[in-house]
């Protein structure tokens, strides 16, 4: 395997697990929630979202993806805005998006209560197709779909419910870590990782 495909995984949802609900101060209710919380305002197809997030997880998202070259795709219902809007105003280091669309969930588990969730549950099943790696997926709702015996080719893989009201919390990133540090990138000199 080179290039991406030598590379582990991580899908990552944004509102609710970036973007949470809770307070700037949600911090002194819940221990285990990253301080140094922000508020910014996100323009994307002619509408401004108000988003609220810890420059402290997205510092620790970017240090894990430099230290274990996974390739990181957003997977959430920003879509392109990912790349587009997120990334420059949060700096994360993600490598792109998956493009999905609610249909693409048709069929699947929990496809008429949450067809996003079933849309984006289907993507990762269908992305371990012959060359599968090991992935993350942090979702705060459409993990609760997922069915790792639906995987195409079985992997090793860890799936992570957030709270939308804190996101991910130490506890949270401490396990991504574990689980990045475990199945490092395979990527040979000259090539991304």
């Amino acid at each position: 395997m080179t290039g991406a495909a030598a590379r582990p995984l991580l899908l990552l949802d944004f509102d609710g697990v970036l973007n949470i609900d809770a307070s700037r101060g949600a911090y002194k209710k819940n221990p285990a929630v990253p301080r140094h919380w922000q508020q910014k305002l996100l323009h994307a197809d002619g509408m401004a979202y108000r988003v609220r997030y810890s420059w402290e997880v997205v510092r620790r998202l970017n240090h894990m993806r430099v230290a274990y070259g996974f390739e990181w795709l957003w997977l959430t219902t920003w879509r392109e805005h990912g790349p587009q809007t997120i990334r420059p105003a949060l700096r994360t280091l993600d490598d792109g998006h998956i493009a999905w669309n609610a249909s693409d969930g048709q069929g699947h588990r929990g496809y008429e209560r949450d067809p996003n969730g079933a849309a984006k549950t289907a993507h990762v099943e269908w992305i371990n197709g012959d060359e599968a790696r090991p992935f993350v997926w942090i979702d705060d709702e459409a993990v609760r779909w997922f069915d790792p015996s639906r995987l195409r080719t079985p992997v090793e893989h860890l799936a992570v419910q957030t709270d939308p009201m804190w996101g991910l919390t130490n506890d949270d990133l401490d396990r991504v870590e574990e689980f990045f540090a475990a199945h490092p990138s395979h990527a040979g000199p000259g090539e991304q990782s």
